[in-house]
């Protein structure tokens, strides 16, 4: 038996038992985050836990055997399948395109083939809805009113749902069942907890600017690439677009918990979260950390490679910069409302730099 599988499967039944100490709770995120494989068996083991009731009913020192002996006969069941999956796939393949057909007619936005740039909601089941603008969807327990580029999940059904993913160009809202919001940037996804009502936890990837509903009673966890967040009211900003993920503090008082570190930030600080687990405290301007939320970013002596890899979430265009001034360091401000190419311009304008063109490719160059 492969060791890490056992170690992986180890954790994500504790996962589910809420036995994870913080640093297991990032490792097996980051191992979900990249591994198909592990996200099927996180998700097989909860159907494992929902059908046989395994919290109530087997010891832990059984669960592990019993879940295993669980996905050998989900396999066997996929293989005695495999006889009628030609069959089956050329019937949905005529059924899907009639059902789309029949949804355009009656306009609504949902759709399994997802449209190119278009936010998408997952529901638990692996359904997937995709959507530009303010509409209606239709899921099983009612409908998502999404307006004013808003998704408000205090009059509408949460059970269902599972995630929200923003693609680039496009920026997201949404306000969850407990009355804390998220405004959601480009190139970001927010994954909830399925007992959310219950444990007020979400996983992040992206950037996104939280207002936390106070709850003395259930404080609420935001977890995000190498780090944990703990809140109980208070509003802050997630950034994971680099390599060294920044949660900078607007508000209140959170705890920040990564492998290696713990803090406590106040308002006007923010912590770096270093890859050996590490956190570097550092003072911030909160209003230069979320003037994004008003379409401005800005970018105070940073690297051109850093401006440009968050610049490239925005356009629709390939970005690319000549060794010799990725290091280049800038103090610069970009508005998300001005084109890229007057962004380019003021660059070339402003400093030691000059660009081609050729369609959608910029190279940018030192000169």
């Amino acid at each position: 038996m492969d060791k890490n599988t056992a170690n992986l499967r180890g954790l994500i039944i504790r996962k589910y038992l809420h036995q994870l100490d913080t640093a297991d709770a990032i490792r097996l995120h980051n191992a979900i985050e990249e591994s198909y494989t592990v996200r099927k068996m996180d998700s097989a083991f909860k159907e494992f836990i929902l059908t046989k009731k395994t919290k109530r009913r087997i010891p832990y020192d059984q669960m592990d055997h019993l879940f295993v002996e669980y996905l050998d006969q989900k396999q066997k069941e996929t293989k005695a399948q495999v006889t009628r999956i030609g069959v089956a796939a050329t019937i949905a393949i005529v059924v899907a395109c009639t059902t789309i057909g029949v949804m355009q007619n009656r306009k609504t936005s949902v759709s399994k083939t997802l449209a190119k740039n278009a936010i998408v909601i997952t529901d638990v089941n692996g359904n997937q809805f995709a959507f530009r603008g303010d509409t209606t969807l239709q899921v099983k327990d009612g409908n998502y009113v999404i307006s004013n580029n808003t998704l408000n999940l205090t009059t509408t059904p949460l059970a269902c749902l599972k995630s929200i993913k923003v693609p680039n160009q496009l920026t997201f809202n949404v306000v969850l069942p407990d009355g804390s919001s998220v405004q959601m940037n480009s190139g970001s996804e927010i994954t909830l907890n399925e007992n959310f009502t219950k444990l007020r936890t979400v996983e992040y990837n992206g950037e996104g600017y939280f207002k936390i509903a106070q709850n003395d009673k259930a404080p609420f966890h935001v977890t995000c690439r190498n780090a944990a967040i703990q809140v109980l009211g208070t509003s802050f900003n997630v950034n994971t677009y680099h390599a060294n993920p920044v949660v900078s503090l607007i508000t209140g008082a959170i705890r920040v918990n990564s492998s290696n570190d713990t803090h406590t930030l106040q308002p006007g600080t923010q912590s770096v979260i270093l890859p050996d687990g590490k956190q570097l405290l550092q003072e911030s301007d909160s209003e230069d950390v979320i003037s994004w939320t008003n379409g401005i970013v800005k970018f105070q002596n940073a690297p051109l490679s850093e401006i440009i890899e968050q610049v490239t979430n925005w356009y629709d265009y390939d970005l690319q910069i000549a060794d010799n001034a990725k290091n280049l360091k800038l103090t610069t401000s970009v508005n998300k409302n001005n084109s890229l190419i007057s962004f380019i311009s003021s660059l070339k304008n402003t400093q030691q730099l000059d660009y081609t063109q050729e369609g959608n490719t910029i190279k940018i160059y030192k000169k």
